[in-house]
């Protein structure tokens, strides 16, 4: 049957031309009504394409030798309903015809042809091209009946094989487009390049079949004259040239090209009609000297007449070519345009193949379901864009098969005519085939294309795993079958796709280098099972099906498309706020990962599995939301969701124990802590796999890396301060201070250094993106730590009376001050990020400020001068008063104000003690008491504009005192006078 070897080979034009068939059978079709002859031919709806086979009634159901059982059905059939209405004489002519002179005739052309080619020696190389030529024009007058119809061809070169055409053709005629295959031999050479030769007896005049037949024969193969060689028992008596458009003119075999055109699209219109079931195999058949042509639809014949359909014997190479042709649709450009016609071509393959006898195919057609529900290429991210309640409404909802009104259209077998095809347009072809109405379920719906793709992986990993006892030992899955199977599932030993030979679905290859398999996660409550060893490529596609370990590549591409989905389903369940449920998915997905990284391994493969990146990063987000905790259910019902897989996941989960036998565990994070460290190794084992040349997704995963890496830092943190606090609440009981105090010292130093360690690695991720805005921000984490380590190393001393500022305090105020003044370094300018320049600013100054007011209350006088810490101080505060007087926000000035005035009653306190402490040099004495003054007027008047009372008086008073310590020295009346009226001058002045 010549159709599917063309169609298989040719499977980019299916649904894109009417007809595919070979030429004599489009010549029969069109000669019908000028010929009496029988018609047979087998008709298969493939798509918008019909393919045309003929049928020898007499080789397949009339001679008992070959009435095989495949065949007996339809022999039944035939014998009980179509013969019994035809005539004796009807009967013996359904037999082709074999008669001694057509033998002769047939003979002597043969050998006419090679004593033409001998004479012409360049001409063998012309059998093989057929002529290269522009839309053949023919030219008549435009309202003569007899004006020939528009016919366009180009050649379709088809690789070498036993069944192919010396041309396979595209031929428009009309609007009818057809994919034809043709053996007619054309000459050429010189002036004349491309001619058809035919043999004539001059006894025998040329009647209106044979020149039909030669008319189209030049009109198929687009040859614009033939040569008519006539003979007279062999003896040639003369050479006649004719232009192919002068045929239908000749005498004896006048005919209509117009009326010619009307038959080619009577019979076009007829089956479009009545055999309107992609994937069904009709039987168009007239009887000898019958003047009606009937369509038998024997699909539905023969699921009526025996339980099994798979003695259909053109079942299987109907379902393989819809399968064939699904799979180019689905890689061409715009396949996104036909995922409709996509769908219902696989779903009818489906329905034709019955997975215990060909699991192989049927586990393919599961392959591209699944591929075609969720595309390899899909950004899960994308689904976001997808609200679950638009999705509902917008869609479409499931594709709703039209056959079964076809079937209630079409009750009756259907017939036409002879007559009526020569009238036009008597056939005419209403509505669209299944095929055009055909769309895609729940396009818009991603979680129900996700459930619909998770099935067809399940329903294709069942049919691969249903028999171990096919697999052998070395790994891979048996996938020959007895030799008898494979005959009887092939007609008559035709050339066409076998069943137990695996149909490519022209996927590339698994990738043979990929970075090294590695432990890439700690073995403690980590993801633990689905993060180790899970190191390999994500095989875009599967390799070629022929391989003899055809069917582990087959499960690979399952796992993938599993991993894929799962992954899509975490998206859509982020989307709705469902963690756990998230979680649950996120997990199936790296375990599948890890499965096929098992088979591939196997084989001494390594793959970089590109989908686990993503799964890893979502992981992590995941872990991170149920950490926050707004999501607007209870952690009971994340773990709810997490711990109640659906049965497609318990399915999938003993799928994946049988290949690879390892159980599967999982956990759901017990408390914060593991669940902020789990995060931290999702995104840090997803850096390491992660290809240097995905630049994009790298700043994307190391940004999440530094924020929870600060995040965790931040957690540790607190819980060292809130520790911390409790040891101080404890020191105020006497009885408890001893045991406590040592066993919460040790706990909270183990934090601070696991805070410092993750608040680091923050500032590394950040400075590699050079993050300018989160890079500050850790940077002032790191200080506030440092900061809390001090204050902690101050309390850690033993007694209640704060003794001297220790060498350790100082070290980590330091490092604080450096911390912060790094962060002030990055930020720069203030225009870029105000908010983050105010609060790093604003630290700071808290920093410095709270160094020198240590230094200046528990000055350590057992390790520096008086004179030497008191510069610190001052220039300590100075530094803190300069970063008050930075522009800043309205809403902070007031803070900025009252650390001024505090800034400055200290310095002022400072050096009022200076003046009083210093005895010897006088100079000196009048400088601190010249600043104490200064200091002291600059305190009260900003505490004044702030209405701070309390704080007023105090710098009131001790400008007071520093007035009176004046007095104190003066020898003169008057000189003591003075300063007695400054003073009565300064309280009258605060009392206004």
């Amino acid at each position: 049957f010549c159709s599917f070897h063309m169609a298989n080979n040719f499977t980019e034009y299916i649904g894109e031309v009417d007809v595919i068939s070979d030429a004599e059978n489009i010549k029969k079709l069109l000669k019908m009504p000028y010929s009496n002859s029988h018609i047979s031919m087998m008709v298969h709806r493939v798509g918008k394409t019909l393919l045309l086979d003929e049928f020898d009634v007499h080789r397949h159901l009339l001679r008992e030798s070959q009435a095989r059982l495949q065949w007996e059905w339809l022999r039944n059939f035939f014998y009980d309903t179509v013969l019994a209405s035809l005539q004796e004489k009807e009967k013996v002519a359904l037999r082709k015809n074999k008669r001694r002179d057509i033998l002769q005739n047939k003979n002597m052309f043969s050998k006419f042809l090679y004593y033409s080619l001998e004479q012409e020696p360049s001409a063998v190389q012309k059998l093989d091209i057929a002529p290269e030529g522009s839309e053949a024009s023919h030219e008549g007058n435009g309202t003569d009946g007899n004006s020939a119809p528009r016919d366009e061809n180009r050649t379709v070169m088809l690789p070498e094989g036993q069944d192919a055409h010396l041309r396979n053709l595209l031929w428009t005629f009309e609007d009818i487009r057809m994919l034809i295959g043709s053996n007619m031999p054309i000459f050429g050479g010189g002036t004349r390049p491309a001619v058809s030769l035919k043999l004539r007896d001059m006894q025998k005049p040329i009647n209106i079949l044979t020149g039909l037949d030669y008319w189209l024969d030049n009109l198929m193969c687009n040859v614009p004259e033939v040569v008519m060689c006539y003979h007279l028992n062999g003896i040639v008596q003369k050479y006649e040239l004719l232009k192919t458009e002068e045929i239908p003119h000749l005498k004896d075999s006048h005919f209509s090209p117009r009326v010619v055109k009307d038959i080619a699209q009577n019979i076009l219109s007829f089956l479009k009609v009545n055999a309107a079931k992609s994937g069904h195999t009709y039987w168009l058949f007239k009887g000898k000297n019958d003047d009606v042509v009937k369509l038998y639809d024997l699909t539905v014949l023969c699921s009526e007449l025996v339980d099994d359909k798979q003695q259909n014997p053109f079942t299987l190479p109907v379902a393989v070519l819809l399968f064939r042709v699904a799979a180019n649709m689905k890689e061409s450009p715009d396949c996104k345009h036909k995922q409709g016609t996509i769908y219902r071509l696989l779903k009818n393959s489906l329905q034709l193949l019955d997975s215990s006898k060909h699991p192989h195919i049927v586990s393919s057609v599961h392959s591209l379901l699944s591929d075609l529900f969720v595309p390899s290429d899909l950004d899960p991210g994308s689904v976001r864009a997808e609200s679950p309640e638009n999705s509902e409404h917008s869609d479409e909802g499931p594709w709703q098969d039209s056959e079964e009104e076809e079937a209630s259209k079409n009750l009756e077998n259907p017939s036409v005519s002879v007559g009526a095809l020569c009238v036009a347009e008597r056939i005419r072809s209403e509505g669209r085939s299944d095929a055009e109405k055909a769309v895609l379920p729940y396009r818009t719906n991603w979680e129900e294309r996700c459930r619909l793709a998770l099935l067809h992986v399940l329903q294709g990993m069942a049919l691969i795993l249903s028999d171990e006892r096919d697999r052998p030992e070395g790994g891979t899955f048996a996938q020959d079958k007895p030799a008898s199977e494979k005959l009887e599932a092939e007609p008559e030993n035709v050339n066409i796709a076998e069943p137990y030979v695996p149909i490519p679905l022209r996927y590339f290859p698994l990738g043979a280098e990929a970075p090294p398999l590695q432990d890439e996660v700690a073995k403690e409550e980590a993801p633990p099972p689905e993060l180790l060893n899970s190191r390999i490529e994500v095989a875009k596609s599967l390799t070629n099906l022929r391989d003899p370990s055809w069917q582990d590549h087959c499960l690979q591409f399952l796992l993938q498309k599993a991993a894929r989905t799962y992954c899509t389903m975490a998206e859509i369940a982020c989307c709705a706020n469902r963690y756990g449920r998230a979680l649950r998915w996120i997990r199936y997905g790296l375990h599948c990962h890890e499965q096929l990284r098992f088979l591939v391994a196997k084989v001494g493969k390594e793959c970089f599995l590109e989908s686990l990146v993503y799964l890893l990063g979502l992981a992590g987000d995941v872990y991170l939301m149920l950490v926050h905790g707004d999501s607007g259910f209870s952690r009971e019902v994340h773990r709810e969701d997490f711990e109640l897989p659906s049965k497609h996941d318990q399915q999938l989960l003993a799928f994946l124990e049988k290949i690879s036998g390892s159980p599967i565990n999982l956990k759901f994070p017990q408390d914060l802590e593991r669940t902020l460290i789990l995060s931290a190794r999702c995104y840090a084992s997803a850096l390491k796999i992660l290809s240097s040349e995905r630049l994009n997704e790298f700043q994307q995963l190391t940004r999440r890396l530094g924020n929870i890496s600060n995040e965790l830092g931040v957690f540790y943190m607190n819980q060292a301060a809130r520790i911390f606090n409790e040891q101080e609440v404890m020191k105020a009981e006497w009885h408890e201070t001893l045991v406590a105090s040592e066993h919460s010292s040790e706990q909270m130093e183990q934090l601070w250094a696991k805070s410092q360690e993750c608040l680091e690695k923050g500032v590394d991720a950040f400075d590699t993106l050079n993050d300018v805005a989160n890079l500050a921000l850790v940077n002032s984490n790191l200080g506030r730590l440092m900061r809390l380590r001090a204050h902690a190393a101050s309390a850690s001393q033993k007694g209640i009376v704060r003794g001297e500022f220790t060498a350790q305090e100082r070290t980590l105020y330091n490092r604080a001050i450096s911390y912060y003044n790094k962060a002030s370094r990055v930020l720069g300018d203030r225009k870029l990020y105000p908010d983050i320049w105010d609060s790093v600013n604003w630290e700071l100054s808290s920093a410095l400020f709270t160094l020198g007011t240590l230094l200046q209350d528990y000055a350590p006088l057992s390790t520096h001068a008086q004179e030497e810490i008191e510069k610190e101080v001052v220039k300590l505060m100075l530094k803190s008063l300069d970063l008050c007087s930075s522009e800043t926000s309205l809403s902070r000035q007031p803070l900025y104000q009252y650390r001024a005035a505090t800034i400055y009653h200290r310095l002022a306190s400072l050096h009022h003690n200076a003046y009083r402490n210093q005895m010897s040099e006088e100079s000196r004495r009048k400088q601190q008491k010249a600043l104490a003054e200064h200091y002291y007027e600059r305190a009260q008047f900003l505490f004044e504009n702030m209405e701070n009372v309390t704080e007023f008086m105090r710098v009131l008073l001790e400008h007071a005192g520093l007035l009176e310590l004046q007095i104190a020295g003066l020898q003169g009346f008057n000189s003591k006078v003075s300063r007695l009226q400054s003073l009565l001058r300064l309280f009258l002045t605060s009392h206004r």
